[in-house]
């Protein structure tokens, strides 16, 4: 059984972080279609975004590959805990 979009962006995102207890994926529904939803502890999110966004790029370019393999389409949204 494959792993979910959800369930690789959480590894990777707690990977990266200091505080891995304090990220929370949640999978919703807006105008675009699905999107997933990435909260972290607010000392993580320049870890997180990278310089110039390039870990967000990098984030949202390996859920495109997922996406492909799937024939589905979920975005990725970093949002501010506060």
């Amino acid at each position: 059984m494959h792993p979910t979009e959800k369930e690789v962006i959480t590894y990777i995102i707690k990977a990266m972080v200091s505080y891995p207890s304090d990220v929370v994926v949640t999978q919703t529904i807006d105008e675009i279609g699905a999107v997933l939803v990435a909260s972290v502890n607010k000392l993580d999110m320049a870890r997180v975004i990278g310089a110039q966004g390039q870990n967000a790029k990098a984030l949202r370019q390996i859920l495109r590959v997922i996406n492909f393999k799937n024939n589905s389409r979920i975005n990725l949204r970093i949002v501010d805990p506060a």
